[in-house]
């Protein structure tokens, strides 16, 4: 039997074009806003995640500093406990 590389959900979203993951953003935050569900929010932190560590964006921008500040904010509404500690 062949051995399977598994891939972490982050690993597949870096492999998407960031204008992609940009786009994708925004569609989960228009849905956040129709459902307020903290599945929704959760989706908008791994995507934002993976559009902070994405090679094709650049983290010197100002686009880059707004959405690494917003984590903390959609974390929260995710419901993760650890939004709190993290401040970087």
């Amino acid at each position: 039997m062949a051995a399977m590389k598994v891939e972490s959900l982050l690993d597949i979203y870096l492999q998407i074009d960031a204008e992609i993951l940009l786009s994708r953003i925004g569609f989960l935050i228009w849905r956040y806003q129709i459902s307020r569900s903290r599945r929704m929010a959760c989706a908008v932190v791994r995507h934002i995640e993976a559009l902070c560590h994405h090679p094709e964006f650049d983290s010197s921008t100002t686009p880059y500093c707004g959405y690494h500040r917003s984590l903390n904010h959609w974390r929260l509404l995710a419901g993760e406990t650890h939004a709190l500690v993290e401040t970087a």
